[in-house]
Protein backbone atom coordinates (compact mmCIF):
# COMPACT_ATOMS: atom_id res chain seq x y z
CA UNK A 1 0.00 0.00 0.00
CA UNK A 2 1.17 3.42 -0.77
CA UNK A 3 0.17 6.39 1.46
CA UNK A 4 0.22 10.08 -0.49
CA UNK A 5 0.00 13.26 1.16
CA UNK A 6 -3.01 15.47 -0.16
CA UNK A 7 -0.61 18.06 -1.79
CA UNK A 8 1.00 15.04 -3.88
CA UNK A 9 -2.17 13.70 -4.92
CA UNK A 10 -3.95 17.65 -5.44
CA UNK A 11 -0.99 18.20 -7.71
CA UNK A 12 -0.14 15.01 -9.52
CA UNK A 13 -3.10 12.64 -8.79
CA UNK A 14 -2.63 9.21 -8.05
CA UNK A 15 -0.09 7.15 -10.16
CA UNK A 16 -2.55 5.34 -11.88
CA UNK A 17 -1.86 3.63 -15.75
CA UNK A 18 -5.48 2.34 -16.90
CA UNK A 19 -6.97 2.01 -13.45
CA UNK A 20 -9.53 3.58 -11.84
CA UNK A 21 -10.71 3.47 -8.15
CA UNK A 22 -13.12 2.88 -5.60
CA UNK A 23 -12.89 5.20 -2.89
CA UNK A 24 -14.39 5.70 0.63
CA UNK A 25 -13.55 9.04 3.23
CA UNK A 26 -13.43 9.52 6.62
CA UNK A 27 -11.39 9.88 10.25
CA UNK A 28 -11.37 6.00 10.06
CA UNK A 29 -9.26 7.09 13.96
CA UNK A 30 -10.84 3.52 15.60
CA UNK A 31 -11.23 1.55 12.08
CA UNK A 32 -14.07 0.20 14.04
CA UNK A 33 -16.53 -2.35 12.40
CA UNK A 34 -18.62 0.64 10.49
CA UNK A 35 -15.68 1.54 8.83
CA UNK A 36 -14.65 -1.96 8.26
CA UNK A 37 -17.88 -2.41 5.80
CA UNK A 38 -16.96 0.64 4.11
CA UNK A 39 -13.47 -0.62 3.43
CA UNK A 40 -14.74 -4.05 2.70
CA UNK A 41 -17.39 -2.45 0.13
CA UNK A 42 -14.33 -0.69 -1.64
CA UNK A 43 -12.73 -3.90 -1.87
CA UNK A 44 -15.02 -5.91 -2.90
CA UNK A 45 -15.83 -3.55 -5.81
CA UNK A 46 -12.27 -3.94 -6.73
CA UNK A 47 -12.39 -7.49 -7.07
CA UNK A 48 -15.26 -7.54 -9.01
CA UNK A 49 -13.80 -4.74 -11.57
CA UNK A 50 -10.62 -5.56 -13.57
CA UNK A 51 -7.84 -2.45 -13.12
CA UNK A 52 -10.04 -0.67 -10.18
CA UNK A 53 -7.84 -0.10 -6.66
CA UNK A 54 -9.16 0.60 -3.25
CA UNK A 55 -8.54 4.00 -1.61
CA UNK A 56 -9.06 5.44 1.46
CA UNK A 57 -8.71 9.16 1.73
CA UNK A 58 -8.51 10.30 5.68
CA UNK A 59 -7.19 13.01 7.65
CA UNK A 60 -4.49 13.81 9.92
CA UNK A 61 -5.13 15.89 13.05
CA UNK A 62 -2.91 18.24 14.76
CA UNK A 63 -2.66 15.80 17.43
CA UNK A 64 -3.48 12.13 18.19
CA UNK A 65 -5.00 12.93 21.90
CA UNK A 66 -8.09 11.96 21.69
CA UNK A 67 -7.75 8.77 18.61
CA UNK A 68 -8.27 5.29 19.19
CA UNK A 69 -5.53 4.07 17.27
CA UNK A 70 -2.49 5.96 16.03
CA UNK A 71 -1.84 6.76 12.92
CA UNK A 72 0.44 4.37 12.09
CA UNK A 73 -1.71 1.72 13.43
CA UNK A 74 -4.51 2.73 11.75
CA UNK A 75 -2.35 2.80 8.25
CA UNK A 76 -0.90 -0.98 9.12
CA UNK A 77 -4.87 -1.92 9.03
CA UNK A 78 -5.55 -0.52 5.86
CA UNK A 79 -2.69 -2.41 4.18
CA UNK A 80 -3.82 -5.25 6.00
CA UNK A 81 -7.60 -5.24 4.63
CA UNK A 82 -6.21 -4.62 1.01
CA UNK A 83 -6.45 -0.64 0.11
CA UNK A 84 -3.95 0.36 -2.44
CA UNK A 85 -3.43 3.48 -1.39
CA UNK A 86 -4.25 6.05 1.59
CA UNK A 87 -4.75 9.75 0.70
CA UNK A 88 -3.79 11.72 3.86
CA UNK A 89 -4.98 15.58 4.01
CA UNK A 90 -4.15 17.60 7.19
CA UNK A 91 -7.10 19.58 8.17
CA UNK A 92 -5.70 22.91 7.49
CA UNK A 93 -7.53 26.34 6.80
CA UNK A 94 -7.30 26.16 3.04
CA UNK A 95 -8.43 22.56 2.66
CA UNK A 96 -11.21 22.93 5.36
CA UNK A 97 -12.59 26.01 3.22
CA UNK A 98 -13.17 23.14 -0.15
CA UNK A 99 -16.94 23.18 -0.57
CA UNK A 100 -18.05 19.52 -0.95
CA UNK A 101 -18.77 19.77 -4.72
CA UNK A 102 -14.96 20.63 -5.16
CA UNK A 103 -13.48 17.95 -3.13
CA UNK A 104 -15.45 15.31 -4.82
CA UNK A 105 -14.86 16.91 -8.24
CA UNK A 106 -10.51 16.90 -6.99
CA UNK A 107 -11.76 12.98 -6.45
CA UNK A 108 -13.04 12.27 -9.40
CA UNK A 109 -9.92 14.17 -11.35
CA UNK A 110 -7.28 13.17 -10.00
CA UNK A 111 -8.00 9.98 -8.26
CA UNK A 112 -10.05 8.43 -10.98
CA UNK A 113 -12.71 7.64 -8.47
CA UNK A 114 -15.75 5.40 -10.41
CA UNK A 115 -17.15 4.10 -7.17
CA UNK A 116 -17.33 5.94 -3.28
CA UNK A 117 -18.33 4.42 -0.55
CA UNK A 118 -19.52 6.50 2.51
CA UNK A 119 -21.59 6.04 5.80
CA UNK A 120 -25.23 7.40 5.53
CA UNK A 121 -23.94 10.40 8.89
CA UNK A 122 -20.60 11.25 6.34
CA UNK A 123 -20.76 14.81 4.98
CA UNK A 124 -18.03 16.86 3.77
CA UNK A 125 -17.07 20.58 2.64
CA UNK A 126 -16.74 23.70 3.65
CA UNK A 127 -18.82 23.48 7.42
CA UNK A 128 -19.50 20.40 6.53
CA UNK A 129 -21.97 21.38 4.18
CA UNK A 130 -22.11 18.54 1.88
CA UNK A 131 -24.38 15.42 3.52
CA UNK A 132 -24.24 11.54 2.18
CA UNK A 133 -27.38 12.31 0.03
CA UNK A 134 -26.13 15.62 -2.17
CA UNK A 135 -22.78 13.40 -2.32
CA UNK A 136 -24.44 10.29 -4.15
CA UNK A 137 -26.74 13.58 -5.61
CA UNK A 138 -23.12 15.01 -6.59
CA UNK A 139 -21.58 11.90 -7.87
CA UNK A 140 -24.43 10.45 -10.07
CA UNK A 141 -23.96 13.84 -12.24
CA UNK A 142 -20.60 12.60 -13.26
CA UNK A 143 -21.68 9.20 -13.49
CA UNK A 144 -20.04 7.60 -10.44
CA UNK A 145 -21.54 5.37 -8.20
CA UNK A 146 -21.97 6.26 -4.93
CA UNK A 147 -23.48 3.84 -2.03
CA UNK A 148 -24.31 4.81 1.38
CA UNK A 149 -24.05 2.42 3.82
CA UNK A 150 -26.09 2.62 7.13
CA UNK A 151 -24.84 2.74 10.48
CA UNK A 152 -23.66 -0.31 12.07
CA UNK A 153 -25.16 -1.20 15.77
CA UNK A 154 -23.76 -3.11 18.86
CA UNK A 155 -26.50 -3.73 21.48
CA UNK A 156 -28.48 -1.43 19.89
CA UNK A 157 -27.34 1.57 19.89
CA UNK A 158 -24.71 2.57 17.13
CA UNK A 159 -21.48 1.90 16.57
CA UNK A 160 -19.27 5.54 16.25
CA UNK A 161 -15.49 6.74 17.48
CA UNK A 162 -16.99 8.46 20.37
CA UNK A 163 -18.70 5.69 21.76
CA UNK A 164 -15.76 3.45 21.74
CA UNK A 165 -13.38 6.32 22.86
CA UNK A 166 -16.13 6.32 25.91
CA UNK A 167 -16.10 2.81 26.56
CA UNK A 168 -12.50 2.84 26.75
CA UNK A 169 -12.03 5.62 29.59
CA UNK A 170 -14.60 3.41 31.35
CA UNK A 171 -12.33 0.87 30.90
CA UNK A 172 -14.64 -1.46 28.73
CA UNK A 173 -12.60 -3.49 26.73
CA UNK A 174 -14.75 -6.10 26.09
CA UNK A 175 -17.54 -3.24 24.55
CA UNK A 176 -14.70 -2.03 22.66
CA UNK A 177 -13.12 -5.09 20.92
CA UNK A 178 -17.05 -6.14 20.36
CA UNK A 179 -17.08 -2.13 18.04
CA UNK A 180 -13.94 -2.67 16.81
CA UNK A 181 -14.13 -6.58 15.57
CA UNK A 182 -10.54 -7.53 17.09
CA UNK A 183 -9.31 -6.55 20.64
CA UNK A 184 -8.20 -2.96 21.27
CA UNK A 185 -3.90 -2.12 21.34
CA UNK A 186 -2.31 0.54 22.76
CA UNK A 187 0.44 1.80 20.54
CA UNK A 188 3.41 3.22 23.04
CA UNK A 189 5.25 3.79 20.18
CA UNK A 190 4.40 7.07 19.05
Amino acid sequence: MQVIEWDNFFKQGLPLENNFTAMSIGFFDGVHLGHRALIDKIVLKSQDKAACLPVIITFRKKTNSSDIYSFKQKINLFKDYGIAFTVVADLTESFMRISGRDFLHILKEKGKMEFLAVGSNFRCGHNQETDAQTVKKINAESGIMTEIIDVLTEQGLPISSSRIRQAIINGNLKEVSAMLGRPYVLDMNI
